[in-house]
């Protein structure tokens, strides 16, 4: 298992676990569940836009090395077009994520000791690339929201409207599912319905609390 850096005082029972999982695994569900126990969590996507907001320094970089054709009339950033560039061409791919990910985890970061300072002990972090931007190390744990991989097509190809191949392309183009649960300290399996996850969010709770001796139900 990874060795972790812990950012915040474990004596202060202050713990911060990263939420991941490959596309149409269900993550974001997870997500939505934890927030209904009541447990903050924050998203890389909602942070990733912040970090790229008109006059931001990252989007300077990226209209520096994209070029200005991906800013919009309102000089906001034109995500469609960029994730289109970056698709199937690697070497942009990991060049756009050299800017952005860094600041990406820097403002995780802070948000997270805000609402710490709030009182909350224990937070989420939900984020797709986790693994891919090395956020591991600064977080107390991982969990990984997996589903079979045939389950994780169909819903893509629900979720896109595309074709079966078309689904199994965005499936192979990211970090093998397998990869990101060997990695991780949780595993969350999300093949089935709604109610069946649903009835897993207190167990996976209580397996956190248990690891960090949090007060638990």
């Amino acid at each position: 298992m990874v060795k972790r850096v812990m950012i915040f005082p474990m004596d202060n029972k202050t713990i911060l676990v990263g939420l991941t999982g490959g596309i149409g695994a269900g993550k974001s569900t997870v997500a939505k569940l934890l927030q209904e126990q009541g447990f903050p969590v924050l998203s890389a996507d909602i942070l990733a836009r912040e970090v790229v907001a008109p006059g931001s320094a990252a989007l300077q970089e990226i209209v520096k090395y994209f070029g200005a054709e991906l800013l919009q009339s309102d000089g906001s950033l034109d995500r469609k077009a960029l994730r289109e560039i970056i698709f199937d061409n690697a070497e942009k791919r990991k060049n756009l994520e050299s800017i952005t990910h860094p600041k990406i985890q820097a403002l995780m970061l802070v948000k997270a000791q805000e609402l710490f300072q709030k009182g909350n002990s224990l937070l989420f972090y939900e984020a797709p690339l986790l693994f891919e931007a090395n956020s591991e190390t600064r977080l107390s744990a991982v969990a990984c929201v997996w589903a079979h991989d045939s389950v994780r097509v169909k819903r893509i190809m629900e979720r896109d409207q595309c074709s079966n191949a078309e689904a199994e392309k965005i499936l192979q183009s990211q970090m093998p599912q397998y990869e990101k649960k060997i990695r991780s300290d949780f595993l969350i399996e999300n093949s089935d319905g709604l109610q069946e996850l649903r009835e897993k969010i207190s167990p996976f709770l209580e397996s956190v609390k248990l690891k960090f001796s949090l007060p638990t139900s």
